[in-house]
């Protein structure tokens, strides 16, 4: 964990890969050939990781083609403590800094506060009952979720220099994930999640309160300003409905003085999503101002996985980057939820990322980068 200065991580200019004789080929091109893929788009690009994506061919294939990673589970909430409920760290953690570090990328936090995968005695008594939302153990949950917090600022602190400072890769975190109900059944539009059941809506607001008196204060360089963006992420933001939900607990947050700094979109979307769906959700975060990112995009093919289906993901991938190209003033990043399709969490919906299992570009990839693709096929 020496101290090596990061680097700049937005381009100015904008290169496109290597350019090709003829079309793109599935399985034609070997990743390790081709011009790195971030260079193609004005914005930080990104892609989650486990520790098999650090090491070997994949670990090279991740630090020339991206410039910002997330941990796909290794700074999740349960992630940080042993079995006997001690905060101990993360060693999945600490692989991801140090590798960011070494390759002068960004680090992307993923996730503070989320109603998945947190230890559940976070919501017990010390005799396992749950909690309730009397006054007394609504006191407990805001202790223990300041604490995790603050702990966790201490660790990514302690390891690898303030931050905002020259040694340390983490630039933002999502504070809070997934708190939008997916129906209307509530007139806040909020979760019934137990962070909601014991503290109601306030979990959000000192989440981000919390959030920011550690990482951009307590534990930041004292010359930095602001130096890690705090983001409320969430999925299904490319469908009205629950957009104008979440957007309306973004308005309450920013009107209640939270310090929310940005928009997070995570788009696991589908070759039938309209791509007018991405541009409408970018808009409307984009009218009230917020930076906001793309944080966990995939687009599966659907089964079976066929040539002309291949070929209309990467028409879908080309035609959501161009979407994404004139949000660029806007967008913090644009990450994707793994590398390969082999190792993606809806691999079984068929081939959903830019790479094979093999590491070789896909149309996908050609795609991104915008170049010429084969003819589309026939509806």
């Amino acid at each position: 964990m020496g101290a090596i200065p990061l680097a700049a991580t937005a381009a100015s200019a904008v290169a496109a890969p290597k350019a090709r004789a003829s079309s793109p080929s599935i399985g034609g091109e070997d990743a390790l050939t081709l011009d790195p893929l971030h260079e193609a788009v004005p914005f930080p690009l990104g892609t989650c990781v486990e520790h098999q994506d650090m090491i070997g061919v994949p670990g090279k294939v991740l630090s020339r083609h991206f410039s910002q990673m997330t941990g796909e589970n290794y700074t999740k909430p349960y992630a940080w403590y042993n079995d006997a409920k001690q905060f101990v760290g993360s060693a999945g953690a600490t692989e991801i800094m140090d590798y960011a570090q070494a390759h002068g990328m960004r680090v992307y936090g993923h996730v503070l506060v989320w109603h998945a995968q947190t230890p559940a005695w976070f919501f017990q008594n010390d005799d396992g009952a749950p909690l309730t939302n009397s006054p007394a153990d609504q006191e407990i949950l805001r202790g223990r979720m300041r604490t995790h917090i603050f702990s966790v600022a201490r660790y990514l602190a302690m390891g690898w220099g303030p931050f905002g400072s020259d040694t340390n890769p983490l630039v933002a975190w999502e504070v809070v994930n997934e708190v939008i109900d997916n129906g209307t059944s509530h007139a806040d539009g909020m979760r019934r999640s137990d962070w909601y059941r014991v503290l109601g809506e306030e979990f959000v607001d000192l989440a981000f309160e919390y959030a920011d008196r550690a990482f951009n204060k307590v534990y930041a360089d004292r010359s930095a300003d602001r130096p890690v963006t705090l983001f409320i992420n969430d999925y299904g933001t490319e469908n009205a409905g629950k957009r104008a939900r979440y957007l309306a607990l973004v308005e309450r947050l920013r009107g209640r003085g939270a310090p929310l700094d940005a928009v997070g979109h995570q788009f696991h979307v589908n070759l039938t999503t309209p791509i007018a769906a991405l541009d409408a959700a970018l808009d409307d975060v984009a009218a009230l101002g917020l930076e906001q990112a793309v944080t966990e995009l995939d687009v599966p093919t659907g089964v079976p996985v066929t040539q002309p289906r291949l070929v209309e993901q990467g028409y879908f991938y080309r035609d959501a980057f161009r979407v994404f190209r004139e949000h660029a003033d806007s967008l913090f990043s644009v990450s994707f939820w793994g590398m390969n399709d082999g190792g993606s969490w809806r691999r079984e919906s068929g081939a959903p990322l830019l790479f094979t299992d093999e590491f070789t570009a896909k149309y996908a990839f050609w795609g991104v980068v915008d170049v010429e693709l084969p003819p589309r096929p026939p509806s």
